[in-house]
């Protein structure tokens, strides 16, 4: 690998770290605007939101299965 090469590699390596950087602080920015202090805070309460929503998902189950017992007969 010549001088050339070498600074190409170093000059495109340092563009996409520059364009990674800025994606990092397009997304903080974004997660500030909604009230996160950072991407873990974020993680969390985006996982407890995902439990809290198939806890909903099961008992919206067993309701709509309840009512289709109970009224099954006037669906058809």
């Amino acid at each position: 690998m010549d001088l050339i090469q070498a600074i190409k590699k170093v000059e495109s390596k340092d563009k996409e770290r520059n364009k990674l950087l800025g994606q990092r602080e397009m997304l903080m920015q974004s997660l500030n605007d909604l009230g996160y202090e950072n991407i873990v805070q974020a993680v969390k309460i985006s996982t407890e939101l995902k439990d809290e929503v198939q806890k909903m998902n099961v008992h919206y189950q067993k309701g709509e299965d309840k009512f289709k017992e109970q009224f099954g007969h006037l669906l058809n």
